[in-house]
């Protein structure tokens, strides 16, 4: 069965309408789309993340735990998306201080500069819903994404709702226990988005069962309908994994 979090409305408003002082309280993403320049490959990006790990070690700065996602079906043409992970909103920006003001950081930033272009952002990270028989750990896995806009005179309360409708039919089912899921929200992000839902899957294999089994649900037709009136999405499919682990 599914290891649920509470989805609380409250708490879901609060994290889009609190002052910056209670968003800081919960867990962050800072995150990187980019392209790669000067005809850099992932070899290139692999090694940047080598010298990025001895280099913070030498200015004495941890490491955030980073996960690189690569488009496997996607509608955007980007070569990768790349995230950082801190507990909260102060850990990211006591972390950010120590590396901008580091000769290491300042070298380990142009070092990615040579390699790629990007655009930046921050988002919220809330667990929706894990999965009891998936534990991803290291490995390489399936994410399947999903970047929304709110309609015209929805909130994200009625979304919270819907969302809650989907975790009490997929616990019902059955059908995601080899899965995790995610729902993350903006801080500061120029890509137009209002929230971001993504489920983490083993492989393609548990991804496409859980579709299945979703589809021949009686249910979930409706759910689908309601989300739909409230989000309009794009949605992808990419290959994950975690290329840097925290200390």
């Amino acid at each position: 069965m599914l290891r649920k979090i509470l989805i609380n409305l409250s708490l879901f408003s609060a994290l889009l309408l609190c002052s910056f002082g209670a968003q800081a309280q919960g867990m962050v993403r800072e995150f990187f789309a980019c392209n790669f320049t000067n005809d850099a490959n992932m070899d290139d990006l692999m090694e940047a993340r080598d010298y990025m790990l001895e280099h913070l070690e030498m200015g004495g700065i941890d490491p955030a735990t980073a996960f690189l996602w690569t488009p496997l079906k996607t509608n955007n043409e980007v070569d990768f998306l790349w995230f950082n992970q801190y507990e909260s909103l102060n850990a990211f920006g006591a972390e950010q201080d120590d590396y901008l003001t580091n000769v290491h950081g300042q070298m380990v930033q142009n070092r990615f500069d040579g390699i790629n272009e990007c655009v930046s952002g921050i988002v919220t990270h809330q667990p929706l819903y894990t999965g009891g028989e998936f534990n991803p750990g290291d490995q390489s896995v399936i994410v399947n994404s999903s970047a929304c806009q709110l309609k015209e005179g929805k909130s994200m309360a009625q979304v919270t709702d819907v969302i809650g409708s989907f975790t009490d039919m997929i616990d019902d089912l059955g059908s995601h226990d080899k899965s995790n899921g995610f729902m993350q929200t903006p801080l500061i992000s120029s890509s137009g988005m209002d929230v971001y839902f993504f489920t983490v899957f083993g492989n393609l294999a548990d991804w496409s069962a859980a579709q299945s089994a979703m589809g021949a649900a009686p249910q979930a037709q409706a759910i689908g309908a309601a989300f739909n009136d409230l989000v309009s999405c794009n949605t992808s499919l990419w290959q994950g994994q975690v290329i840097v682990q925290a200390p």
